[in-house]
């Protein structure tokens, strides 16, 4: 149906066609989620950021094969490393050609880089990154 998404494990690429608009809400650390799951300061550790962050690698190409020529992919995770945030759209734009890289503003607390936002964890929210990329 319209307006309905769909959910795929994108860790192998379904058999679908591509979509005009791509969103990867990536599994992440949850740093930008500090305020509201404390235990987090004992679990994140360099290794769990190193997987992860190879795993998102892994999720955001597979998405890009997803997304049609033209296409926005939003690339979103409720991180704050630099790993899974900035360098992360970095490590996209340098190993995707066809994409480059759309500004995200919001009319929230935010640090915005070139390539994408931090959502900051004031007044009540949660911190998290988004990137927008559209298809060449």
């Amino acid at each position: 149906m319209e307006g309905e998404g769909l959910e795929y494990d994108l860790r192998s690429v379904p058999d679908i066609p591509p979509a005009e608009k791509v969103l990867l809400d990536a599994p992440c650390t949850g740093t930008g989620t500090l305020r509201g799951n404390p235990e987090l300061r004992t679990k994140v550790i360099p290794e769990s950021v190193k997987d992860l962050s190879a795993l998102q690698r892994d999720l955001l190409s597979t998405a890009a094969k997803l997304t049609a020529p033209g296409g926005i992919l939003v690339y979103a995770v409720c991180a704050l490393t630099r790993v899974e945030g900035q360098g992360m759209t970095e490590w996209f734009l340098a190993n995707h050609s066809k994409f480059s890289a759309e500004s995200f503003l919001f009319d929230l607390p935010a640090e915005n880089t070139e390539a994408g936002s931090y959502i900051l964890p004031l007044n009540g929210l949660d911190g998290f990154y988004i990137a927008r990329f559209r298809r060449g």
